[in-house]
This record gives structure tokens, C-alpha cells and sequence, in this order.
């Protein structure tokens, strides 16, 4: 059941979450949020939006085969903030359709969800797509993923902050 998504979008990874004050802030307030602890989220993923840009269906989790696993353990849950707000008829929901459910996106907004059921295992219903952003609107977003597990650290990347 995996899936080859199409992306058309922009991303920014912010690894230097240690270094940081603001990138640190919103770590902070994502974990007291869920209630996780703060070295479980990996690095905020932003991620930009332009005429025609989108992603396609795909899902949030790993699959069980996947060895980053082994690392970084499963990504169980999604919090998506949105930093932007779309105007009806822009495009840009974040769309569920196997639930059925579209959002249309709101500055300050957030959506969460589980990426696997009470089992641990790979929720299939949360597989999502962003649509195609129309006219010169732009989408800003912000992806905040949470693992399991701790998340290694970046001290063994040589060409971090």
C-alpha cells in the first residue's frame, strides 16, 4: 500500500532547533501541547505553497519496512499549523479522502492527527494531499511530526549551527 506522491511545493527543514530561541519557542509549545516530550518531535519542516504547486496523497507514517525506523521510530502523530490563510476558491485544503474531510487553511490554525491506531500500527485513513493553490495566493504551512521515541540529536552533523 505505499504510495508515489507527487510534490510540488517548497520546504525548509529547521535543524537548528537547539540554537534558536524561536524554532526552540515552538518546539516548546507544540510538546506542552500534545503533551510529549519535546525531544520526541524532529525538526519543524516548513513548507510554502505557489500558483499550481500541491502533494499528493501520502501519508505521515513510515512504513513498517522502512529501517528509519530503527532511528527514529514511528511518526505518530501530525500537528499542521497553518501560517497563511487561504480564501475560498484559492485551493490549498488539506484534504483527507478517505474520511472525507477537507480544511480549508487559517492563519493560526492547526490540524492534528493520529499516524497510527491504538495498536501502533499505520493509520491508513489520515493519508492526506494539499490541493493545487490557484491564482497569486500564497500557502505557508508548518509541519510538526511526533515520534515514539527520542530523536537522535544533531551533534554528529559537522555543518550544523
Amino acid at each position: 500500500d505505499l504510495f508515489v506522491s507527487s510534490r510540488s511545493s517548497s520546504t525548509a527543514v529547521l535543524a537548528w532547533h537547539d540554537s534558536n530561541p524561536s524554532v526552540k519557542a515552538v518546539r516548546s509549545w507544540a510538546a506542552h501541547i500534545l503533551d510529549v516530550p519535546e525531544n520526541f518531535i524532529e525538526p519543524l519542516q516548513l513548507v510554502r505553497y505557489t500558483d499550481g504547486q500541491h502533494i499528493g496523497a501520502h501519508m505521515d507514517w513510515n512504513d513498517e519496512r522502512d529501517p528509519d525506523l530503527w532511528v527514529f521510530g514511528q511518526r505518530m502523530a501530525t500537528m499542521l499549523v497553518y501560517l497563511s490563510t487561504m480564501p475560498e476558491g484559492s485551493g490549498g485544503e488539506t484534504s483527507f479522502g478517505r474520511l472525507g474531510v477537507s480544511v480549508q487553511p487559517q492563519k493560526g490554525t492547526a490540524l492534528v492527527w493520529p499516524n497510527v491506531d491504538e495498536t501502533g500500527k499505520p493509520e491508513r485513513r489520515t493519508i492526506h494531499s494539499a490541493r493545487h493553490v490557484e491564482g497569486d495566493k500564497v500557502k505557508y504551512a508548518m509541519n510538526i511530526w511526533v515520534h515514539g521515541q527520542k530523536q537522535p540529536d544533531n551533534s554528529w552533523i559537522k555543518w550544523h549551527r
